[in-house]
Parts: C-alpha cells; sequence; structure tokens
C-alpha cells in the first residue's frame, strides 16, 4: 500500500507519501537498463514509469502549489473554474480537456496585458471564452507566466522553438515556467476535432453573453447555455436515472460509525460505463457524456475506409447493431441485460443486474473529497459564495 486512508467525522482522506528516494530508485533503472543493451521497448517502458511518476508527483504538485498561490490573488478563480468545468460537461466535453488544463485557461485569462483581471466570475467567464475563441492555437502558444520571470527575449525564444516543433506538438500548446514545450498537459487531448468543437461552442455562448448586454430585452441565458443539439450524435445510449450520482442535489446521509468500514467514494456508475466503453470501443466510437447529472451518453462512429479488393465476396449477414449488442453483452453480461428490435429497432434497452457492494476493509479506488461550500452564479451554479481555490464540482 502507498497510501493511507483517514476517516473523520465520516470524511475520508487519502494520504500518499512521496518519498525523493523512489524518484532515485526509478532513475538508476532505468540507466540500469539502458547499460544492459536491453530492447527499445523494454528500455521505452522503464522510461515510461519514471516520466509517469515524475509527472503525477513532481510536476503535478509545482503546478498545483502555482494554482493555489494564483487564486489566492483573484477571489473570482475558483467559481470561474466550476463554471467552465461545468458548461464543457453541459455540452459532453467531459474529459475532453484536463482539469489542470482548464485550470491554465483561466489562469491565462485573467492575465490580459492590457485589461485588468476580471472581479466577478461571469466576466471571468466571458474573459475566457474570449480567450478560447481569439487565440490561434495552431499558430502560438499560450503563455502562462505565473512567476512573471520572462522577459520579451525569452518569450521570443520560446516562440521559436514552439516553431520548430510544431509539426510534434499537441493541438493544444501551453507554456508555463515548468513546462517551456507546453504540451505536458495537453498531449492526451484535446484532439483537432474536439478542439474545433470547443471553440465553436465558445462562440455560440459568447453570441449569447453579447446579446443580453446590448439589448434590452435580456435574453434567457440559463436556457440558451443549457441547451444541447444531441441530434449531432450517431448513438445516444440512456441512463437509467437512479444511477447518475452526481445530481448536485445535497442530501443529508447518517454517518457510518463503524472503525472497520470505510465510506465509498469516488465511485459512478456512469463514469465506469464510460471508461469501459472507451477501453472496448475506442477504435469504432466516440464517447460524450455529461459527469454533472447527465443521464446520456452521445456515441459517434468513427469514420472509416472499406478496403476492398478485386474480387470481393457479397457482405452477408451483417447487421451493425446486432453486432453491437453482441460485444456489449460479451463484456458486460455481469452487470447489465440488453434488449432490442432486429427489425429496425433504433434504441438498445438496458437493465442493470441486482448486485450487493461489497466493501473491503482496504480499498484501492478512493480519492480525497474535500469539505467546501456550494459554488455561486446564476449562470450555471447555485446560489452561494466561496474562496480560495475550490475548482472542484460534485
Amino acid at each position: 500500500m502507498d497510501q493511507l486512508f483517514v476517516v473523520k467525522d465520516g470524511v475520508l482522506f487519502k494520504l500518499v507519501l512521496v518519498l525523493d528516494k523512489i524518484l532515485k530508485m526509478l532513475e538508476q533503472r532505468v540507466a540500469e537498463v539502458r547499460a544492459s543493451g536491453a530492447t527499445r521497448i523494454e528500455t521505452s517502458a522503464e522510461g515510461q514509469r519514471l516520466a509517469a511518476w515524475k509527472k503525477q508527483y513532481v510536476h503535478e504538485a509545482l503546478l498545483q502549489a502555482s494554482l493555489q498561490s494564483f487564486a489566492t490573488k483573484h477571489a473570482a478563480f475558483g467559481e470561474t473554474v466550476q463554471i467552465v468545468k461545468k458548461w464543457l460537461s453541459i455540452h459532453y466535453m467531459t474529459d475532453a480537456v484536463a482539469d489542470l488544463v482548464v485550470e491554465m485557461i483561466v489562469a491565462a485569462a485573467f492575465e490580459h496585458p492590457v485589461l485588468p483581471p476580471p472581479q466577478t466570475p461571469i466576466a471571468a467567464f466571458r474573459r475566457v471564452l474570449q480567450l478560447i475563441i481569439r487565440h490561434n492555437w495552431t499558430a502560438r502558444p499560450l503563455f502562462v507566466d505565473f512567476d512573471s520571470a520572462w522577459n520579451e527575449e525569452e518569450i521570443a525564444k520560446l516562440e521559436s522553438n514552439f516553431v520548430k516543433m510544431r509539426p510534434v506538438l499537441p493541438p493544444m500548446v501551453i507554456i508555463t515556467n515548468e513546462d517551456p514545450v507546453g504540451s505536458r498537459w495537453t498531449r492526451d487531448g484535446p484532439t483537432p476535432l474536439l478542439l474545433k468543437r470547443i471553440v465553436a461552442l465558445a462562440k455560440s455562448v459568447l453570441k449569447v453573453l453579447d446579446m443580453n448586454y446590448e439589448n434590452e430585452k435580456t435574453v434567457d441565458i440559463k436556457s440558451a447555455l443549457l441547451s444541447v443539439d444531441i441530434s449531432i450524435y450517431d448513438a445516444v445510449i440512456e441512463i437509467f436515472p437512479k444511477m447518475v450520482v452526481r445530481t448536485g442535489i445535497s442530501e443529508k446521509t447518517p454517518v457510518v460509525k463503524s472503525p472497520e468500514a470505510l465510506p465509498v467514494v469516488n465511485f459512478d456508475p456512469v463514469d465506469e460505463l464510460v471508461y469501459a466503453l472507451n477501453a472496448h470501443f475506442q477504435n469504432v466510437a466516440l464517447f460524450f457524456w455529461n459527469k454533472y447529472g447527465g443521464d446520456r451518453i452521445g456515441v459517434i462512429w468513427k469514420p472509416y475506409e472499406l478496403e476492398v479488393p478485386a474480387k470481393a465476396l457479397p457482405v452477408v449477414n451483417f447487421d451493425p447493431v446486432d453486432e453491437l449488442v453482441y460485444a456489449l453483452n460479451a463484456h458486460f453480461q455481469n452487470v447489465a441485460l440488453f434488449f432490442w428490435n432486429k427489425y429496425g429497432g433504433d434504441r438498445i434497452g438496458i437493465i442493470w443486474k441486482p448486485y450487493e457492494l461489497e466493501v473491503p476493509a482496504k480499498i484501492s479506488r478512493c480519492s480525497t473529497h474535500y469539505a467546501s461550500k456550494t459554488g455561486a452564479s446564476s449562470l450555471l451554479l447555485n446560489k452561494g459564495r466561496n474562496s480560495g481555490r475550490n475548482t472542484d464540482l460534485r
């Protein structure tokens, strides 16, 4: 076990102990593998372990510290991050952009070269939308200088390096004091397609906000922002409402006074389903969902080119829906039953199998939950105020 779980008044805390000795051991292991003349695959595997450890326990810690310090200077920062996260998720862009990337984009919006920092979450949200739309993500990196340490010469050098490396860099490049290349946190996303989609969504939302400011008659901003077009998806998986755990509704639950039982945390059936779908069908489809109370999963089939040889047999007895149901049963038969109409049906019914969740004394899938006040904004969040860098949504 590399972590310690502590229960205090019904709240579970996870403590992870990070030792510098582990880093030295991993570096020594990489050096030994290279010196032994191991294959490129073996060397790469050890190098990836070292890089992953440093990213999680060294680079992320430094970035978190910089963001925390930044949040203390700007009262609206935490709530603005909450709004941006929920806005992206409402439009089925959950996990399209990593949480840390969202926070860095918001930080860049606060540090405008000419305008003063926004004082309210709604003004900051508008500034974020403008940044997403106006920034040329293909031609320029986004600079986030937490320490105000760069001069014009250093910025020019970073831009020059960006131009040289552009062909191998991800679509979104964010350069920070700890990441001069700008690809550490955006390597896994967003993809060019999703980045284009996010820019389009930002344009439509900014248009609604501008209409509300310019017109004498106010526009229903909330309904305009919360409306989602699901017709763009090739298929939609509907989730049974009881399986949606992140409803945003606070419910008082009795505290279990058992010293041996740990509360179940970080368990989201919808999140688990999407994870499994991506694991098994990532080569044929993209899955989109709203993790903050969404009860649907949008599916878009990946385009592919069918190569037909000169002499080909006709395709017979092939039904894409039947193949999908077969695959679903193969991978999820222990947790669900699937029902469909093979004669032209366009829906698949899902019934979860009843089961009893056994929580052992030691669990591995946990995360730290912080007690926080409900975020406040009449735009996307409930009423209330919060302070500090509280950027998590429930």
